[in-house]
């Protein structure tokens, strides 16, 4: 550890006792140490024998300690994630409301130990644009039994709500579909359905023009399929869609190139004109085919 420049440190040596753990090797430790503070008691016989004794002694002490502990009642601060389950009727929130709030809680240790590792969500339902969250979390059946809410910050949770609004947007497929190098598509990539139906507020719908896809990336592909497709959420749950994944599907195969020399014609001649003259007559033209197909011609 230094201090300032390199030249001003001064070496020195701190000695941490390990906590008490069921590991050997801490035991054993623990044991030595106890040794050397006794050093009359090592010279006995028994000294080992007074040793794990009193260790036994310290172990037993600390958890009679902790589980009286436990018993008696604390203050706790908990942080609440908010989640609005009801609105007012024709209303939609614009924008998420303020998430998490901190609870001041007070109860036994041990339930408090509880809530603290597995904090539950409020849940409210909104009748106005403004909630009591004293009100709602004291009444939260989600706590455990003997859990008292003392406080909250903040006490009033205002929302911003906006007229609620219904649309129908298209889903946007996301990604890359990469094909392999002699493969190509029959017919662009088709999702069923195309559309999903959105309900939420105006000024969030306003600007909506289609609904993603979670990322589909794919390389290589030489072969059909048809697989299904989450829609992501994309406007934190603040709207509501009618489905929540859409089929994707892919026709490919492997395509073939070929040659044909053509004839060239000439149409809508004006009157008068008795002869045209092309110069070439005939032209080769490059194509390509899927390999089904081709093999299908040579047949006929």
């Amino acid at each position: 550890m230094t201090n300032g420049s390199e030249q001003d440190s001064v070496p020195f040596t701190v000695r941490l006792v390990p906590p008490l753990m069921a590991s050997n090797d801490y035991f054993i430790r623990l044991r030595d140490l106890l040794a050397s503070v006794l050093p009359r008691e090592a010279e006995r016989p028994d000294a080992r024998r007074r040793a794990f004794a009193m260790l036994f002694s310290l172990v037993v002490a600390t958890v009679l300690w902790f589980s009286v502990s436990m018993d008696e009642s604390y203050n706790l601060g908990v942080d609440l994630a908010i989640e609005v389950r009801r609105l007012p009727d024709g209303q939609a929130l614009r924008s998420p409301p303020r998430s998490p709030v901190r609870v001041t809680v007070q109860g036994r240790g041990w339930d408090l130990l509880a809530l603290s590792r597995n904090p539950p969500v409020l849940t409210v339902d909104a009748e106005e644009d403004r909630i009591n969250l004293l009100s709602a979390a004291s009444e939260m059946g989600r706590l455990p039994t003997g859990v008292q809410v003392q406080s909250i910050v903040p006490t009033v949770l205002p929302l911003d709500l906006d007229e609620e609004v219904e649309k129908r947007v298209p889903v946007q497929l996301r990604g890359a579909l990469e094909l392999d190098a002699d493969h190509e598509y029959l017919e662009s990539p088709n999702l069923q359905p195309d559309s999903v139906r959105v309900v939420g507020a105006r000024t969030i719908l306003r600007d909506l023009v289609a609904w993603p896809t979670v990322p589909v990336d794919m390389d290589d592909l030489d072969a059909s399929f048809e697989i299904q497709v989450a829609l992501e959420d994309t406007l934190a749950a603040l709207v509501e869609i009618d489905r929540t994944q859409t089929r994707l599907a892919v026709r490919v195969d492997r395509f073939t190139q070929a040659t044909r020399e053509l004839v060239v014609q000439v149409v809508g001649v004006p009157p008068g004109v008795q002869a045209v003259r092309l110069l070439p007559s005939r032209v080769t033209a490059t194509y390509r085919v899927p390999v089904n197909d081709a093999l299908f011609a040579q047949a006929q």
